[in-house]
């Protein structure tokens, strides 16, 4: 339980640790030179940042479980697994954070554009309803939510309910399903996804710029990485509608070596070179002037 959550989250900070010290060098500059090293810089960064925030919230979200008896929302879920952009920001990458962003951001950007884009007759946005039929006594308990990310949260706690939970049935009020939503209704979640993903950019531009502003300056590759993430993650998302046999013929482990080489490639834009100079995950994860090898300065 918390106890091994705490544990493999001490041995991911760990090993994040190490990965920075032995493939991370701090002198990125002789990197430059050489396309092999240039992508080994990118991927050593993506499986060191995953190891980093992994481990921390792990140790973070354990205790609050073993001594305050809270549930705590998971962070991450092995990222390196998802099988398309939307199951890796949905379901798998920093969820507290989407979270946030799906009520600040997307539901009032949505309630927005449906209102400007609404007939002569307005209907309030769909709400999504997660139904507990109770075997015991055959009760049927609703909740209803606002919006996907609730629903899943639910759901992936059910099965710390009561036994007498039998199964969970989830529908949309407006009896059209999720997946077959086209037209205005595409439109309008489509315009709102890319909000959610501009002001993450936004969002980090402003940590990077605030956490090591003597070493990092403004180039807007942050902000130009979760844009062109938020239309990946959009066009992918209308294909899969529109294509829905060609979507679902795609073997899973395809799919899940298709989107680790794009996280790969467009990398880049997210550990920019600026970061880079800038020793960012250095910072985050070793002491000042000390080394995982035992080497600190005076």
């Amino acid at each position: 339980g918390n106890l091994r959550m705490i544990f493999f989250g001490v041995l991911r900070f760990l090993l994040s640790g190490f990965l920075v010290e032995i493939l991370l060098p701090y002198q990125f500059d002789r990197f430059e030179s050489g396309l092999a090293e240039y992508w080994m810089v990118h991927v050593g960064y993506g499986v060191a940042l995953v190891a980093l925030l992994e481990g921390s919230y792990a140790v973070i979200a354990g205790a609050v479980r073993l001594f305050m008896n809270e549930d705590v929302v998971h962070g991450w879920k092995n990222p390196y697994l998802a099988s398309g952009p939307r199951d890796f920001w949905s379901r798998r990458w920093n969820r507290p954070i989407r979270l946030m962003l799906h009520r600040t951001v997307f539901l009032p950007t949505r309630s927005f554009l449906s209102r400007l884009s609404a007939p002569s007759t307005p209907t309030p946005p769909p709400t999504q309803t997660i139904t507990f039929a109770r075997a015991s006594t055959g009760q049927t308990v609703l909740l209803e939510h606002l919006g996907p990310v609730e629903s899943d949260y639910f759901s992936e706690h059910a099965s710390r309910r009561p036994p007498s939970v039998q199964h969970i049935r989830r529908h949309d009020s407006d009896g059209v399903k999720a997946s077959s939503r086209g037209g205005r209704a595409g439109w309008v979640e489509g315009c709102s996804a890319m909000a959610s993903f501009v002001v993450s950019g936004v969002m980090h531009e402003l940590i990077m710029w605030h956490g090591f502003q003597d070493r990092y300056s403004f180039h807007g590759d942050q902000l130009a990485f979760f844009t062109l993430h938020g239309i990946i993650t959009t066009a992918t998302l209308y294909l899969s509608r529109a294509f829905p046999r060609l979507s679902s013929s795609v073997p899973h482990f395809a799919r899940v070596i298709l989107w680790n080489i794009v996280v790969v490639v467009t990398s880049p834009l997210f550990f920019n070179l600026p970061v880079q100079r800038a020793g960012a995950l250095h910072h985050l994860v070793l002491p000042p002037a000390c080394s995982w090898s035992g080497i600190c300065k005076s």
